[in-house]
């Protein structure tokens, strides 16, 4: 570099050649100097692939290799599989294999197959690709000997009617030698495996604490199947996205998960977490939902996105959930992208401890109902009414309401860089409302970000009179 700064120095002090001109104006077109070649090093480079090191640690039983993560862009060809399998089958000390997302061969599916029934480490395990199909059915003859593994992911794994019996299989012959229930079982976006949900929930087969079954195409025949699976000890449900389910397949699945649940009254469903976003509920499948609490499902958390409730939907929560005859509130709630209005929210301000209202078309009397509560957490994001009133609700900020709140999120809701001073300067002058607020996203709202704007020096005194106690998430990026 020093050498041809130099050259340029000597050619800008020579004389022009003769024939030519130069004027002040014109400049030589800028050129870096040449740059040394830097090595490259590393398993990209080299063409190595990430298993090779990987397998050495197995082999070692290195305790620092407790989890491996081998989805793309790293490999997992044939090769790769056997050098893993072979350092996985004696290893005592790593827990997690993450190798989704990689298209498995026969070959490899036995080569894994053989790794579980040998395996007494691993207890977390996702492999394989949308074109696993009926290949998954030789992996389970593995599963089927592994007593150890707890977390099983196979979503979107093109499962058929016959991996499915086969895991059923698989999921049964470990409960005879002795294996406990699976704490995990992802089975989401699998349409296929809809015929063999019979198999997967017979009382042979333990179920899982956590099931997830989004958008798997289920519709009301398979609400009975579901809530029979349930009834045995799913405690975690997520039927996100299975839009043909509607009311009835709600009901239906409720009706069976008590039913399954009733013939020891000392064994009430053991169901706790409810996701059933997307899945065209509507008030009556909320209705379903409200009658199955009276009846002894003790929820702790229920989310309703987008299902097209309206107020009567809360109408039928805050009857099942309030007053002397409710059995108590909620931890969560989240009736997000339901257009349900202040006369809904209203009623559900008492229903849950940590709520979602976003984009439910909250309004100032919404508001200041909620505030009325021991809410912990409030999501209000995308409520553009209250960018319109904020003199109307921001006057009802005073001490002895919100008083629980830690956690408030009222981005994207119009509140301009005016709303945002009116709520921080409220926060500042009085350190009594929102006394235990943590955590404000304000994000979104066309604050000015600019030095004129004040708004840094504003976020740093509302943090100081807060004592460092809360955070603010303000910024429109």
């Amino acid at each position: 570099a020093a050498a041809a700064a130099e050259e340029a120095k000597t050619q800008e002090e020579a004389p022009a050649a003769e024939g030519t001109t130069t004027t002040a104006t014109e400049e030589a077109p800028f050129e870096l100097p040449p740059q040394p070649e830097r090595p490259k090093t590393g398993r990209w480079f080299e063409g190595e692939a990430a298993s090779e090191g990987f397998a050495d640690q197995l082999l070692a039983n290195d305790p620092k290799l407790q989890t491996l993560c081998l989805v793309p862009p790293k490999h997992f060809d044939p090769p790769d599989v056997v050098a893993i399998c072979d350092g996985l089958e004696k290893n005592t000390v790593c827990y997690e294999l993450l190798a989704s997302g990689h298209p498995l061969s026969d070959e490899s599916c036995q080569k894994l197959s053989w790794m579980l029934s040998t395996n007494k480490s691993l207890k977390i395990l996702s492999v394989g690709d949308s074109s696993l199909g009926d290949g998954a059915t030789i992996l389970f003859e593995g599963l089927a000997e592994n007593l150890q593994i707890e977390s099983l992911d196979l979503e979107h794994k093109g499962l058929t009617e016959a991996s499915g019996k086969a895991l059923a299989k698989a999921l049964a012959s470990r409960a005879t030698n002795g294996a406990a229930g699976l704490v995990s079982l992802r089975l989401s976006r699998n349409p296929l495996l809809l015929n063999a949900l019979s198999d997967l929930a017979a009382d042979s087969v333990p179920a899982p604490r956590e099931l997830q079954l989004c958008e798997a195409s289920l519709d009301e025949k398979h609400g009975s199947l579901i809530g029979k699976w349930a009834a045995r000890g799913i405690e975690d449900l997520n039927l996100r996205g299975n839009t043909r389910l509607g009311a009835d397949g709600v009901e239906a699945m409720l009706g069976a998960l008590l039913k399954g649940s009733t013939s020891s009254p000392s064994s009430p469903p053991k169901l706790k977490k409810l996701k059933l976003d997307g899945c065209s509920v509507g008030d009556d499948g909320v209705e379903a939902i409200a009658d199955a609490i009276r009846q002894g499902l003790s929820l702790e958390e229920l989310t309703l996105e987008s299902n097209e409730l309206t107020s009567a939907s809360s109408e039928f929560l805050a009857s099942a959930l309030s007053g002397i005859r409710g059995r108590g509130r909620l931890k969560r709630l989240s009736v997000r992208m339901n257009a349900i209005g202040d006369d809904g929210l209203v009623a559900l301000a008492t229903c849950a401890e940590d709520l979602d209202v976003s984009a439910a078309d909250l309004g100032p009397r919404g508001f200041k109902a909620l505030g009325e509560q021991a809410l912990t957490s409030l999501e209000a994001f995308s409520s553009p009414r209250l960018g319109m009133s904020l003199g109307e609700w921001c006057s009802t900020l005073k001490p002895g309401s919100w008083e629980q709140l830690r956690h408030l999120d009222l981005g994207c809701s119009g509140l301009g860089d005016a709303g945002f001073k009116m709520l921080i300067n409220k926060l500042i002058e009085d350190p009594n409302v929102m006394p235990k607020l943590e955590s404000l996203c304000v994000g979104g709202n066309d604050i000015d970000e600019s030095d004129e704007g004040c708004s840094y020096s504003l976020v740093e005194n509302v943090g100081a009179a807060r004592k460092g106690k809360l955070s603010v998430t303000w910024r429109n990026g």
